[in-house]
């Protein structure tokens, strides 16, 4: 089915190409003319959005995470199949540029994982998304400068330090509270990531 530019797929969706749409390395709409490009250019902020809610609604009753690669043309690069609890890029896979979107299992309110992050960062990833049950998204993308040099003991001490500042130890993991608890990680995330100056769009 065709939809503002999206082929929706049995198994997913792709995008759809048009003048001055992201192809020959300018930065539009994929389907539309002109629009703005993310910061690590090719596929425009809007269409990332519009796919990620898509990809949302696919998968919000998945048990394990599922992903996908969008290449700077905005055409399905690589379907990645993961478990309940993680996705992994393979590593000969040059994702330099590329934008990931992935859903996280029964995680009604998306934050992006220390693991997220830092994959984003090392791999070059022009954005990186994750999903919720609900049809929510958050995506951090690449700065017009690229990314910042931020490791991984520097995204974990983020984490470690806001968890504390926001009363993690005082939350009761074994509560089967799902919805209390994934409201909490995602606020971990969204604030860790400010702590790392990392600007993150939630929808």
């Amino acid at each position: 089915m065709i939809r503002k530019g999206i082929i929706v797929t049995k198994d997913g969706m792709r995008l759809l190409g048009g003048p001055g749409s992201g192809n020959f390395g300018h930065g539009g709409i994929p389907g539309e003319r002109g629009g703005s490009s993310s910061g690590g250019g090719g596929v425009s902020s809007g269409v990332l959005s519009g796919v990620s809610k898509g990809f949302a609604k696919l998968h919000a009753d998945a048990s394990i995470e599922h992903g996908m690669v969008l290449g700077a043309d905005g055409g399905v690069k690589l379907k990645i199949t993961g478990d309940a609890q993680k996705l992994m890029i393979p590593k000969d896979a040059d994702v330099s540029g590329t934008h990931l979107i992935h859903n996280h299992p029964n995680e009604r309110y998306p934050g992006l994982s220390p693991d997220d992050i830092n994959t984003a960062i090392t791999r070059n990833m022009g954005s990186i998304t994750a999903t919720g049950t609900n049809g929510d998204f958050i995506r951090i993308d690449m700065p017009d400068g690229g990314w910042p040099n931020i490791g991984k003991g520097d995204i974990k001490a983020a984490f470690d330090s806001t968890f504390d500042s926001i009363g993690g130890k005082t939350v009761n993991f074994k509560s089967g509270d799902n919805e209390a608890l994934s409201k909490f990680t995602s606020d971990l995330s969204k604030k860790s990531m400010d702590k790392l100056g990392l600007k993150y769009t939630y929808e």
